[in-house]
């Protein structure tokens, strides 16, 4: 192990970075033997991952819930498939020029996919792109999208122009099979696409002026026979790509990394093999997708995949075998944080923040020391995390009781943080500002919870 202290800052920052994320279901990796965590740790190794988002657009309307997204697949890649932080990269609002450094200026000729260092023939490439897409029919003199070319847009690009403003569909498939062909030929590509080409939007029509597409064919841009590339996209052409305003995220994304972190496996049909094949996650996003569009009064939206995909995706790692131990003082250091957790009142606000901070700290010494334990310490930072966050909350509606002036409802609101001593202060003071008061709102002040009286 790596002497604490001693981590790459890149490594640090993103271990911090999984403290504020949410928690997406990871498989048991305390449990696995040590020849699975080495077979797992070592295929993430050989996976790579680049993920574009867009968001802020010049001349179109903005896609929401860009980083949300960015996040889900990220700790997917990183809690399922393994990829380790340094095989990552995250590119947000690129210009159609950023695209084109990016994946290629010209189709057959690979741009420099963000500087990522593939190593091995078999290597597994992961690109996202989650953004505005549409057609060019002017550029093509058609109305029929089966005759025109698709394009992803960046924060620059001109809807009305596509063909001058914004990057092929058709050039960056050729390029991720190119990248392929030179790089990691025995390896494959896997483009994720969190986009449609429809011309339409969750909120509304990319170009107004152009009006809706008419005579669209159903299904993507299909690759080539000859590209090895597998799409998954989020929808056809006759359907724009929802989101889910409640969950902050893309109804595709959500899908798509549920069914890769194990709901996919069995299709549904109870056949589970800890396996999720292509074919299980066709079916699973063609049952999930259009049932949540509906239950959101959307139209009907399904994801496609490309002909000809076919093979496993992930296989998933479970066991219940015991837990590696070679790494005593990781082990060590993390039931110790378990036993903390269990000796905290859900309600010990002061005593949760140092926690959260611990657990932090922590991972952030531990580095990829830790991949092999985050199926126990993202259960373990999550319970904390809800509980301070339900601290903050009751101390959020105690400010505004405050504010109206109604302060003896206090003496009921059992999901208050604080101590009973600084509610009864605050509550007989009837002043927000008191040192009552504040240790209500904020029981981690200094002062908070000492009986002025003792």
């Amino acid at each position: 192990m790596t002497p604490y202290g001693k981590r790459p800052m890149f490594k640090g920052l993103f271990l911090l970075f999984l403290v504020i994320m949410a928690f997406v279901a990871t498989p048991a990796l305390a449990s696995m033997t040590d020849a699975e965590i080495d077979a797992a740790l070592r295929a993430g190794d050989k996976r790579y991952a680049l993920l574009v988002g867009v968001g802020d657009y010049d001349h179109t309307v903005d896609v929401r819930f860009v980083e949300e997204n960015l996040d889900a697949v990220e700790t997917m890649l990183r809690e399922v498939f393994y990829v380790p932080e340094a095989n990552i990269r995250r590119i947000t609002d690129p210009t159609v020029t950023d695209l084109k450094t990016l994946f290629g200026f010209a189709a057959g000729e690979p741009g420099d996919f963000a500087g990522l260092g593939f190593r091995e023939p078999d290597a597994e490439f992961f690109v996202y792109f989650i953004g505005h897409g549409s057609r060019d029919l002017r550029a093509a003199g058609t109305s029929d999208a089966a005759e025109s070319e698709g394009f992803l847009l960046g924060t620059d690009s001109q809807p009305a122009y596509l063909s001058f403003t914004a990057y092929s569909y058709d050039t960056l498939i050729a390029n991720l099979d190119a990248l392929k062909t030179q790089r990691f030929n025995d390896g494959r590509v896997i483009l994720l696409l969190e986009s449609c080409f429809s011309g339409e939007s969750n909120d509304g029509p990319l170009n107004p002026t152009m009006g809706p597409m008419i005579d669209v064919v159903e299904g993507l841009d299909k690759p080539h026979a000859r590209y090895d590339v597998v799409s998954i996209a989020a929808a056809g052409a006759d359907t724009p790509a929802y989101w889910d305003e409640e969950r902050r995220i893309g109804l595709f994304t959500d899908a798509v990394t549920r069914g890769l972190s194990g709901d996919a496996d069995g299709g549904g049909e109870g056949t589970e093999d800890g396996i999720v094949s292509v074919a299980e996650l066709e079916a699973f996003l063609a049952r999930t997708v259009p049932a949540r569009a509906l239950q959101l009064n959307k139209s009907r939206q399904v994801p496609q995949i490309s002909d000809g995909a076919d093979g496993p995706l992930i296989r998933l790692t479970s066991s219940t075998s015991a837990p590696d131990a070679s790494a005593f003082e990781t082990e060590f250091e993390i039931a110790e944080l378990e036993h903390r957790l269990g000796e905290i009142e859900a309600r010990d606000w002061p005593a949760l923040s140092t926690l959260q901070r611990d657990i932090a700290e922590f991972m952030d010494r531990c580095g990829d020391a830790c991949r092999p334990y985050l199926g126990r310490l993202i259960p373990l930072r999550n319970t904390v995390r809800q509980y301070a966050t339900r601290c903050r909350a009751a101390s959020s509606v105690a400010r505004n009781r405050m504010r109206g002036g109604r302060f003896a409802p206090l003496k009921t609101f059992s999901d208050l943080c604080a101590k009973a001593v600084d509610v009864s202060r605050c509550v007989a003071s009837r002043d927000a500002t008191s040192q009552g008061c504040l240790c209500v709102v904020d029981p981690r002040g200094e002062g908070c919870g000492i009986d002025p009286d003792a």
